[in-house]
């Protein structure tokens, strides 16, 4: 049937977008596209150019700035050196030890001594714009000290000073026989911050003591507190390594009193670039700073100062151009897209008729007209579009005629297509299947566990066929080793890193270095960074694992753990608490080569029950509210289970399927428990807090 007029324009869904709104949205997006293209790319080269500048001004600035603070020391140190040499210090040390060891501190000769030499030592310190003076014997007795401090008079090796960074100093330089500086520190005397120089006192080529000054903190913190060049947001952050993370020891521009009260801990994104400095590493770029602001800054060592230095400015005022810039060329899209909407609408008049036409055919033939053709009254690609429709028709219907013939025949390519998939996934399961009985046969048999323990319940459940769980016994001459790895993943990548995991196990074993387990865990963490290549400068594979080690010693009557990102709990007198291990994984990029792990020692004791698992347990969801099964959960189950180690794994695993109801399991599980023997030297211990437990324990 030829259609020679309009047809009537079929009812649209309230909600159907037409043709005119489609056409107005392609000409916006082609109208936009190029200008939101430019507006990006301008804006992030912009943006990358004005971060390199002033990376590169801060990198200036922070060279600059340390070059001036190594500077300050040297000369300090080189004045110290000088003054060592004087043959005032000389005689002033020679006359007060002679004073103080033959009348004393508090006596009148010592005090005339004293005044006869402060003068002279006052002069020294004033010219120098040092804090304080210190005459010190090689004995380590403290006879002078220009502001007369509580330490006078005491002795650095003995006295209650000792172990301070200036009774340390004062050692070192006696030893070396060279100017040594002390680490930047809260000094105890005046609880203020403090460095200090010392450089020994010669008499006829023998050290006879030891001259020491304390530095001026006020001239160091005039030289961090520099702003030049860092607009009204930037400062310089200067801080030393201490257990904790990194001590700030200046102060700040937005913290005064900062020093030695705000400490950034290590693994944290806020003040991770001073946290580099302060061991070494050298660096810029965009980072978060100790308040968690965005900041451009730069970072590097300070060799003088065994600490790090960050020079930074915050990100808003660094990069304060670009913004204004983006806001131009958000104006600009504004008006562009004015006009873009404007020639839309007209243009979708022009073409919404023709469309119409084509589109009531078309919905002829849905409705199983295959004779519809529609009249080509345009020449431009509405006109070509439905001459190609029209050609279409024609193809439709030829095709129609053979139909039956094409179906017979692309259904039997069909049937062969499936049965060659078929048969492929059978081959794949096969090889997953043996692949799961050669993992099984790495795992140690559960008879050769239970002869050397009271009780035993091993539960290992991969999530898929073969998983990433896996754990490994090992009988040494006092005892035994149980190790629990839980490998990245699950599943065939999860499996390929236990065997991994079990060839440097055996490894270890060879070389009798599993009875430590925090030395285990150090060298199992070396052998896998190197098996993965992850210890080189490009390394390729982001993965590793964590693990459980713990070492009985029927001999010793002991015994150790040792978990990288997991924990054990264990049962004693009927108080059941947990034991973490450390909050670092073994392998993996992020994790330095040299991490080391801590070991937590219990006495064996008599009804013990130790209990390891993997946390495809602790974190499995439940379908009621959708959070993880827990830590404490597990340890309530335990608890709250009458009978051995057999019944509470069942009732754990029990209480697991009941929380997890609905949900589907979200990775591997391995619940392992089992009742060590006591030694025959065992004695009742007192259960007090921290008795055997040197890592914090959660009880229930």
């Amino acid at each position: 049937m030829t259609v020679n007029a309009p047809p009537r324009r079929p009812g649209l869904s309230r909600f159907a977008p037409t043709v005119a709104g489609r056409l107005l949205a392609a000409f916006l997006l082609i109208g936009l596209l190029p200008v939101a293209t430019l507006l990006a790319v301008s804006y992030s080269i912009t943006e990358d150019a004005m971060t390199r500048a002033v990376e590169a001004n801060l990198v200036a600035l922070g060279d600059a700035r340390a070059s001036q603070i190594e500077t300050y020391v040297l000369e300090r140190q080189r004045a110290v050196t000088v003054l060592a040499r004087q043959p005032e210090i000389v005689r002033a040390l020679t006359d007060m030890r002679y004073a103080a060891e033959t009348n004393g501190i508090d006596t009148a000769p010592y005090r005339d001594i004293e005044r006869r030499h402060r003068p002279t030592l006052a002069r020294f310190i004033d010219v120098a714009a040092f804090t304080d003076l210190f005459l010190i014997t090689d004995s380590g007795d403290v006879v002078f000290s220009v502001r007369h401090g509580p330490d006078l008079g005491t002795n650095y090796y003995t006295g209650p000073y000792a172990g301070t960074e200036l009774a340390k100093v004062f050692d070192r330089a006696k030893t070396l026989m060279g100017t040594e500086m002390s680490e930047f520190a809260q000094h105890p005397t005046t609880q203020e911050a403090a460095a200090f120089l010392a450089s020994p006192v010669l008499y006829n080529g023998i050290v006879i003591g030891v001259v020491a000054v304390q530095m001026s903190n006020v001239d160091f913190y005039n030289l961090v507190a520099d702003y030049t060049g860092l607009g009204h947001t930037g400062e310089t952050v200067v801080g030393t390594a201490t257990p904790g993370g990194v001590t700030i020891v200046a102060p700040l521009r937005n913290d005064p009193d900062a020093p030695f009260r705000r400490v950034v801990p290590r693994g944290n994104d806020r003040g991770s670039a001073l946290v580099d400095a302060a061991h070494g590493r050298r660096g810029f770029g965009i980072v978060q700073d100790y308040r968690g602001h965005r900041v451009v800054a730069a970072w590097r060592y300070l060799p003088s100062f065994s600490g790090g230095m960050v020079v930074k400015i915050d990100a808003a005022e660094a990069l304060a151009p670009v913004r204004r810039q983006l806001d131009v060329l958000l104006l600009i899209t504004g008006a562009i897209l004015g006009v873009a909407v404007v020639t839309a609408i007209v243009m979708a008049r022009t073409i919404a008729t023709p469309l119409r036409r084509l589109t009531a055919a078309a919905r002829a033939v849905a409705a199983g007209d295959l004779d519809q053709t529609v009249p080509v009254t345009r020449h431009d690609e509405i006109g070509i579009f439905t001459s190609t429709f029209n050609q279409m028709m024609t193809d439709l219907r030829r095709m129609y005629e053979t139909i039956e013939d094409t179906v017979v025949e692309r259904t039997e390519q069909l049937r062969h297509e499936t049965e060659t998939v078929r048969q492929l996934n059978r081959q794949i399961m096969e090889s997953i299947a043996y692949a799961a009985r050669i993992q099984r046969s790495l795992l140690p048999q559960f008879d050769t566990l239970a002869r050397h323990v009271d009780g035993l319940s091993v539960r290992w459940e991969p999530r898929d066929v073969v998983g990433g769980d896996f754990y490994w016994w090992h009988e040494t001459p006092d005892g035994y080793t149980l190790v629990l790895a839980d490998c990245t993943g699950h599943g065939v990548p999860g499996a390929f890193m236990t065997i991994i995991v079990a060839g440097a196990l055996d490894r270890l074993r060879q070389e009798n270095r599993l009875k430590d387990p925090a030395s285990a865990l150090a060298d199992l963490h070396r052998l896998v960074k190197r098996a993965l290549h992850q210890a080189g400068g490009n390394p390729l594979a982001e993965d590793g694992l964590d693990a459980a080690v713990c070492h009985v010693s029927i001999t010793d009557g002991t015994l150790t753990f040792a978990g990288a990102r997991l924990s054990i709990v264990v049962s004693e007198w009927g108080t059941w608490h947990e034991i973490r291990g450390d909050r670092k994984s073994i392998g993996y990029r992020s994790v330095d080569i040299g991490e080391g792990f801590t070991n937590h020692s219990l006495p064996l004791t008599p009804a013990m029950e130790v209990w390891l698992y993997t946390d495809g347990l602790t974190d499995q969801l439940g379908s009621a509210r959708g959070i993880a099964f827990g830590r404490r959960r597990l340890r309530n189950v335990l608890a709250s289970t009458m009978g051995g180690v057999t019944e509470r794994s069942a009732a754990v695993l029990g209480a697991l399927a009941d929380y997890q109801g609905g949900m589907p399991r979200l990775d591997d599980i391995t619940l392992i428990g089992f009742r060590p023997r006591p030694s025959t030297k065992w004695k009742e211990p007192l259960l007090t807090a921290g008795n055997a437990v040197k890592a914090p324990a959660e009880s229930c």
